[in-house]
């Protein structure tokens, strides 16, 4: 009876591994071709959390008064950010409707990264104020203003440089000032992000620290490629992904993978 039990497998398990794989290789190709927005997103969740324990916290009415109005401007933020990009699905008319959409969320975003500003400076020195940098710069990114949002994050570290929330700050910071063709500030950006506690974001950073210098990147200056340099910072990511693959997180089997595939392809 045991032996035929053996014998039996259902669809499903015989066509787990495959399935697996497809899945795989199709959230790598997310990563890399929406990880700034990834970020962007979890940035405001992050901050989301953190206002909300703030909020709980000081329960005076001046507190409570700068909570509900940081709240206000960051609903907009929140409300316009999405982890995940929309699919097409079809239709001159749908694909028109999306872009308009885009547009006004842009806008939108653009509105509140002026009202988090603002929130900011009139409240300078409180520990809103520079949560509400960290939300201007997630605002800023999603409404294609690069130097606010990398303005933004420079704010609130030096603000609070020893936040737990700085190699968020730090990672965003790089990637914003990578979007503003400042590769100087993004390497010294990265190069602190990979000081962080978190082997995923070590690892992370080093897979940044090469794609500045990968030839295969097309936006990157020709003088700036450095095959050797990309090559030496992504093997130092897979040390910090090291390990028995079956049995690593999903997000640190996506980095290392990742890492492995721009190893492959350096010339």
């Amino acid at each position: 009876m045991s032996a035929r039990k053996q014998k039996k497998m259902s669809m499903k398990e015989v066509k787990a591994p495959d399935e697996f794989q497809a899945s795989m290789a199709k959230t790598i190709e997310f990563m890399q071709q929406y990880g700034a927005w990834v970020l962007a997103g979890l940035g405001v969740v992050v901050v989301a959390i953190v206002g909300g324990i703030l909020m709980s916290r000081h329960q005076d009415s001046v507190q409570l008064d700068l909570s509900t109005t940081f709240d206000g401007a960051f609903a907009v933020v929140a409300a316009n950010t999405s982890l995940v990009p929309a699919t097409d699905q079809g239709g001159e008319q749908d694909a028109e409707a999306k872009a308009k959409a885009a547009e006004e969320s842009k806008k939108a975003l653009a509105k509140a990264a002026g009202s988090l500003a603002g929130f900011a400076a009139d409240n300078e020195g409180e520990p809103l104020a520079r949560l509400a940098q960290l939300a201007r710069g997630a605002a800023a990114t999603g409404a294609g203003d690069h130097a606010a949002a990398a303005e933004a994050y420079r704010t609130f570290l030096e603000a609070d440089p020893e936040s737990s929330l700085s190699f968020i700050a730090w990672e965003a910071l790089g990637l914003a000032a990578d979007r503003e063709g400042r590769r100087d500030e993004a390497v010294t950006a990265f190069t602190k992000m990979s000081e962080a506690r978190s082997s995923l974001s070590r690892a992370n950073a080093f897979l940044y620290l090469g794609d500045l210098f990968n030839p295969a990147a097309a936006i990157r200056e020709a003088e700036a490629a450095d095959s050797v340099k990309a090559k030496s910072y992504y093997e130092s990511g897979l040390k910090e992904a090291d390990g028995d693959p079956s049995l690593m997180p999903p997000a640190m089997l996506i980095t290392r993978r990742t890492l492995e595939q721009r190893i492959a392809a350096l010339p």
